[in-house]
């Protein structure tokens, strides 16, 4: 989609932001390394969700003895469906991330009904494979450095899992009921820094500012809130958009990157969710329905703010903080917000308040008049 114009709702907001923000650090993401040896911290570990939202406890993989090698390879297993287009339906589908960055993704084809991969001491995923009873018939390769595996299940859910060990079950995993998501990570859960959200209903600053929560974990260190689900009432489609439109635009330091154009949600989504690691550089974001990804969505490199304009009569109707998955907080969301604006560099911030985000909404579109031609034009 082009991007040769800004909305001016859009573009008043984002360059007042600019003056709020200053230059973050990029963590490199290659200088973490894990183990997977018993005694050594962290352990590969299992996060399962129920379309989005963990159920049950993380669960580490198991290690026979302190100084043995622990489990290297997980099963998951699943009621078959049937056969469409030569991949099973309702859809399975595995998305590869590094350290939350999507590198890759990868559909269950027909027949299959259990998904397995192993990794290696450094917990980088080296192979894959779709399986039908049992039996693997077709690989799977992540990219190399791949290390957290994301499955999920449209429709279906997990049925059994297990860990093993070179290839032989080490214990049976605990599988929550109703879990159609699972998620493993090859590194310790990770944490973001202090950030902050404000909410304005036609570039008016509505309520007080949203603090990203902060909490102490059992060693007593305190991680803060990495990750953000936005949630509304989706429109009806026109094209390949909804209707009203929902746009997102990132910044990088208060500044957008003029080789990105705004991001508008497809057909069909009720939820944006993004995450950051511990610079709050975001790492990764999705549309999503009822917590089912949808569409992912790659912000440019250094995005450390993030903003979601509802037009017409669309509006933000809950939000809520996460910390690896988990819901810790909700932001309140007062009647009528259609702004939202998360600010992850907030060292020049101080006690400022976002009076500078006053604007007026472009016209929305005449009656009768094509909402896709107006999208185009404004964007």
């Amino acid at each position: 989609m082009k991007s040769s114009l800004m909305p001016a709702r859009m573009l008043a907001v984002l360059i007042c932001v600019a003056a709020l923000t200053t230059s973050a650090t990029v963590a490199s993401a290659q200088s973490r390394t894990s183990a997977v040896k018993a005694g050594s911290t962290p352990q590969p570990y299992l996060v399962f969700t129920h379309n989005g939202i963990p159920i049950g406890s993380p669960q580490t993989a198991p290690c026979p003895v302190t100084g043995a090698p622990c489990a290297n390879d997980v099963h998951f297993v699943w009621k078959r469906g049937v056969c469409r287009n030569g991949s099973e339906y309702p859809p399975v589908t595995v998305v590869w991330t590094q350290y939350g960055v999507v590198v890759g993704s990868a559909q269950a084809p027909c027949k299959s009904n259990d998904f397995e991969f192993t990794w290696n001491e450094a917990n980088q995923i080296k192979i894959g494979s779709w399986t039908s009873d049992g039996q693997p018939f077709a690989r799977v390769l992540p990219p190399q450095g791949t290390n957290d595996a994301h499955v999920y299940w449209s429709k279906g859910s997990v049925v059994k899992a297990w860990w093993t060990l070179d290839g032989k079950p080490t214990s049976a995993i605990k599988v929550p009921e109703g879990a159609n998501d699972v998620h493993w990570y090859g590194y310790p859960p990770t944490s973001g820094a202090p950030s902050l959200v404000y909410l304005t209903h036609n570039g008016k600053v509505v309520g007080e500012p949203s603090k990203a929560p902060c909490i102490a974990n059992t060693a007593g260190a305190v991680m803060c809130a990495n990750d953000l689900h936005l949630v509304w009432r989706p429109g009806p489609c026109r094209g390949n958009y909804q209707i009203p439109p929902v746009v997102l635009a990132w910044t990088v330091n208060g500044r957008l990157d003029p080789t990105t154009a705004p991001e508008v949600a497809p057909c069909r989504v009720n939820d944006f969710e993004f995450n950051w690691d511990a610079n709050n550089d975001v790492l990764s974001a999705s549309w999503t329905y009822n917590g089912q990804p949808v569409a992912w969505i790659t912000p440019p490199r250094g995005a450390n703010d993030a903003h979601v304009f509802w037009y017409g009569d669309g509006r933000l109707l809950k939000a809520y903080w996460t910390l690896n998955s988990k819901p810790i907080e909700n932001s309140n969301v007062p009647a009528g917000v259609n702004d939202f604006h998360w600010f992850g560099e907030l060292s020049t911030y101080g006690d400022r308040q976002a009076e500078a985000v006053g604007f007026q909404g472009p016209a929305p579109p005449r009656r009768g008049a094509s909402s896709v031609a107006w999208l185009k034009a404004i964007l």
